[in-house]
């Protein structure tokens, strides 16, 4: 079940004590059924991943690929359920609310573009056990029509008690003032206007919507900023990640993949973009989650049902492996879980992703990375984890 052709499998944890507190989970029927399978068979698998560029294919792909994305995708998830795998995929979009240019979780869910999750049905074998969206903020177990049920446990987790939100904007606003002081060149806003329609002369900007609360239900505050280098990058990142830490806040940061995507489409901007430093789009989400909250949480719930399991049963606990899966900066969190043992790292990656692989490796995780540049998303899970391209 589930070898690794591609990936030396490092030895697989074992759960060596039930929790302390045994707390209180919304009962998840699939992943209780498939942990009984694991505890049969010696082995719990975990797939945690990503869901644009990762799971399914969109920003930046042609229709053709996209929609032979959406039958490798298909095919993967069906032959994951097969094998007992619990399929969790996490994401930063929005949930039940999308935007101009990306539609919300369900609206895909709804259309077939995403499987649906925790259905009782003759093809239940094509469904994922929950997702986790809104960059954490909310988790889904079931949908069915338009019946949409959170797990309030986690909901309440990732939420903090007490968030001043128009405190915290003011102050980040604070610094994307003083961070655009040094404000775009006119050469590289000039760039910028070669691919990015909704461009601003700003180095730091909100993302639209968030001064007026649109981001409120999940307490996330959302910028976009120019970067002509990974290193102004990340220390743009930091300076966020630092001003906001005594609001116990988190900072989220990827490439915007709309926008990035189309720069590298330009025939004048596409080398440029590796070789001299074109500012690229980033988003970056201040919040009080991230996706590593996300892998924690529902690890937990994985491992209080195998102590449960174990305890009914009397059986031997099981060996667990976790896989993440993603394509871009925001999944370096997801990806760097301690509870992870094996780290995939999709075709098509973003080079703020692929540069992180070493410190995965230095923390002890198993590292697939994709080098062949016809396997993107899901065909690259599938090489990694089951051996085989479809």
């Amino acid at each position: 079940m589930l070898e690794a052709n591609s990936i030396h499998s490092k030895p697989q944890q074992s759960i060596e004590s039930a929790p302390e507190v045994v707390r209180t989970f919304t009962d998840y029927p699939t992943i209780r059924e498939k942990v009984a399978l694991g505890c049969e068979t010696g082995r719990v698998v975990i797939l945690f991943t990503d869901v644009d560029g990762t799971l399914v294919l969109g920003a930046g792909h042609h229709a053709p690929e996209i929609e032979q994305g959406q039958r490798d995708m298909k095919r993967l998830v069906k032959a994951l359920n097969a094998q007992g795998a619990i399929i969790i995929p996490i994401t930063g979009s929005h949930f039940d609310s999308g935007t101009n240019t990306t539609p919300s979780i369900v609206d895909r869910i709804e259309r077939g573009v995403l499987p649906h999750v925790g259905i009782s049905a003759p093809d239940s074998s094509f469904a994922v056990d929950a997702y986790v969206s809104d960059g954490g903020a909310k988790s889904v177990h079931a949908i069915s029509g338009q019946d949409v049920s959170y797990d309030s446990s986690y909901m309440a987790s990732v939420h903090p008690a007490k968030l001043d939100y128009d405190q915290l904007l003011s102050h980040a606003q604070s610094l994307a003032a003083v961070i655009n002081q040094r404000n775009l060149s006119d050469e590289e806003q000039s760039l910028i206007a070669m691919y990015d329609t909704y461009r601003e002369t700003s180095r730091v900007f909100l993302q639209p919507g968030t001064a007026s609360g649109s981001h409120r239900s999940s307490n996330k505050i959302a910028f976009y900023f120019y970067a002509s280098s990974l290193d102004e990058r990340d220390q743009i990142e930091a300076s966020f990640a630092g001003h906001v830490k005594d609001f116990g806040m988190r900072v989220v940061c990827c490439e915007e993949k709309d926008a990035t995507s189309a720069a590298r489409r330009h025939p004048m901007l596409a080398e440029l973009a590796d070789k001299v430093g074109l500012p690229l789009k980033y988003c970056l989400d201040i919040a009080p989650f991230d996706k590593g909250i996300a892998v924690r949480h529902f690890s937990d719930y994985v491992l209080h049902l195998i102590v449960e399991q174990v305890l009914a049963t009397g059986k031997e606990r099981p060996a667990l492996e976790v896989w993440a899966c993603g394509d871009s900066g925001n999944d370096f969190s997801l990806m760097s879980s301690d509870i992870v043992t094996h780290a995939v790292i999709v075709g098509g990656a973003s080079k703020e992703l692929l540069r992180l692989g070493d410190r995965l490796k230095e923390r002890g995780k198993s590292v697939y990375i994709e080098t062949d540049s016809s396997r993107l998303g899901p065909t690259s899970i599938a090489q990694a984890i089951l051996g085989k391209e479809y």
